[in-house]
């Protein structure tokens, strides 16, 4: 019976230590679980103070909103806020029609970056027309532009019309370049546009063939023995392609017995008359030998011959050589025979000769260097009745030459500007903006004589209007 009762007693011992267990790991459970809900709760606080935090730094600013050449809406906005913002919503809204459309757009605008082209391309143009723009944020900020754009609370209308397009309409005809004519189209941002300057002096090439007028004289003196200064036969014969001029050793006429006396050739042809500065000159000659190697050489001052190369091949073949550039007037040819025209008997039994089918000098002539710039822009629908009409141009790096700025008044060029700087030019151009299409130059200060070429940086160019 003790027994029985004390394991009876053990029993409940047990279960009494399994319920307080059971209780403790509930309440174990049932802690930890709040504590996670708690820590969640907490996160998602901070999250939310957090993203109301950036959604309430988040700021966008219209720079300015434009239509392109072809039409398309360029929206340019600056990130003023501390963090990145995605545009994700463009809204239209045409108050006069009541209607309000919103279309889908992806743009990432980094803290204190400026962002062109925003836009949606299925839009229609509203150009002149107004309208309420807003960009809607990922964050929900929506930020809004009335275009045109008009001062706050007190009725003034205000346009800034940036530059639509380059032209060549008026004359002179267009010199020079634009290296990126697109950063005229929106900013200062630093992005600009280079405009070069061209070299309009070009060049030009002429072919002077060989003269005819045959001159020996003691240019080949000291060549050879100066009873051989007239050796050579020349024989002009005809056929149905060409004239060909045969040169034919003759004996010569002094340094040894008539028996030992060699066979000799030194002809010369001029190229007289040339002018310019000359670039790249050529000598061509196609012609064949009978068999001895013949020496072609020139001379710009008819004394001294200097080495060309030489022809030795029994069918005809073209050959070139370059020719030093100089200002002489004449370049004279010499053909000569390599064998050693000195020495008895070296040559006595064969009149060996050289057929010429053509000879002449390519020469490039080219003239004084001379660098001008004259580049067009226009704008097209233009609001030119307003009384205030300004031109403003944001310069970068400018060139040691002045550019000019000129408008073109429907019959003639007025310049109304001497010389564009760095930074901000504007003029007052309200006489000369009487048309919804308004056409500048930008042109060098020096049009004759420049030897050297400028370029000047463009970054942004739009007419200011108001009323």
């Amino acid at each position: 019976m003790s027994t029985a009762g004390n394991h009876n007693r053990g029993q409940g011992s047990i279960i009494g230590a399994a319920f307080i267990l059971l209780i403790l790991m509930t309440g174990f459970t049932f802690y930890t679980l709040h504590v996670e809900v708690t820590n969640d709760y907490v996160r998602t606080i901070q999250e939310m103070q957090q993203l109301d935090l950036k959604r309430s730094k988040e700021n966008i600013e219209f720079v300015s909103v434009s239509f392109t050449s072809l039409n398309m809406l360029n929206i340019t906005v600056r990130n003023t806020g501390p963090y990145q913002a995605h545009l994700v919503w463009l809204g239209i809204f045409d108050e006069a029609a009541n209607t309000q459309d919103y279309h889908r757009i992806n743009f990432y605008v980094n803290p204190s970056e400026t962002v062109h082209n925003i836009r949606n391309d299925t839009i229609p143009t509203f150009e002149g027309q107004e309208r309420v723009i807003q960009l809607v944020t990922e964050l929900g900020n929506t930020f809004s532009y009335s275009y045109p754009e008009k001062a706050a609370g007190n009725g003034v209308e205000e346009r800034y019309d940036w530059v639509d397009e380059t032209c060549d309409l008026y004359p002179p005809s267009a010199k020079g370049n634009h290296s990126f004519f697109s950063a005229q189209q929106y900013g200062p941002d630093g992005i600009v546009d280079t405009l070069n300057e061209e070299n309009t002096a070009g060049s030009s090439s002429s072919n002077q063939t060989v003269n005819a007028g045959l001159d020996r004289d003691d240019w080949i003196s000291g060549q050879i023995s100066a009873g051989d200064v007239n050796a050579g036969v020349l024989i002009d014969t005809y056929s149905s392609d060409n004239i060909r001029y045969e040169l034919v050793e003759t004996k010569s006429t002094g340094g040894g017995p008539p028996g030992s006396r060699n066979y000799l050739l030194a002809w010369r042809f001029d190229f007289p008359s040339l002018s310019g500065s000359r670039k790249n000159t050529h000598v061509y000659i196609e012609a064949q030998t009978t068999g001895e190697t013949f020496g072609i050489y020139w001379s710009s001052d008819d004394i001294t011959m200097n080495y060309l190369g030489t022809i030795n091949s029994t069918s005809d073949s073209w050959r070139d050589w370059d020719v030093p550039d100089d200002t002489s007037t004449t370049i004279y040819i010499l053909f000569k025979d390599d064998n050693d025209e000195r020495a008895d008997g070296t040559d006595t039994t064969t009149a060996d000769l050289i057929k010429i089918d053509a000879l002449f000098l390519e020469i490039t002539t080219s003239e004084v260097d001379n660098y001008e710039l004259d580049l067009e822009v226009q704008w097209t629908g233009v609001d030119y009745d307003e009384p205030n009409k300004w031109l403003c141009i944001y310069g970068g790096a400018m060139g040691s030459e002045d550019i000019l700025v000129d408008i073109w008044s429907g019959t003639d060029w007025i310049t109304v500007s001497n010389d564009l700087n760095s930074g901000w030019n504007s003029v007052d151009i309200s006489p000369y903006l009487v048309s919804s299409t308004f056409t500048i130059r930008f042109r060098g200060g020096i049009e004759t004589g420049d030897a050297t070429q400028d370029r000047w940086e463009i970054d942004a160019t739009f007419l200011h209007v108001w009323s």
